[in-house]
């Protein structure tokens, strides 16, 4: 599967045939923030909750978050 987009981030993601689940994190960036779903479009879903919290979270820090790279 490709990496996801939203927002200028990707997501890398991975498939568990043990759990039935995708999962994944967002890339290039310096903080782990993961994501994961059942389905691909809740995969979606919560890939882009993760990112918007993340950008939330930075503002909140005061952090830039302007170290993501679109690849």
């Amino acid at each position: 599967m490709k990496n996801l987009r939203y927002k200028g981030f990707q997501g890398a993601v991975r498939y568990s045939k043990e759990e039935k689940l995708f999962y994944g994190n967002i890339i290039w960036i310096k903080h782990l923030v993961s994501f994961e779903g059942r389905s691909l479009s809740k995969l979606r879903l919560d890939f882009r909750d993760a990112v918007n919290f993340y950008i939330k979270d930075c503002r909140r820090q005061n952090f830039n978050k302007l170290t993501s790279k679109t690849r």
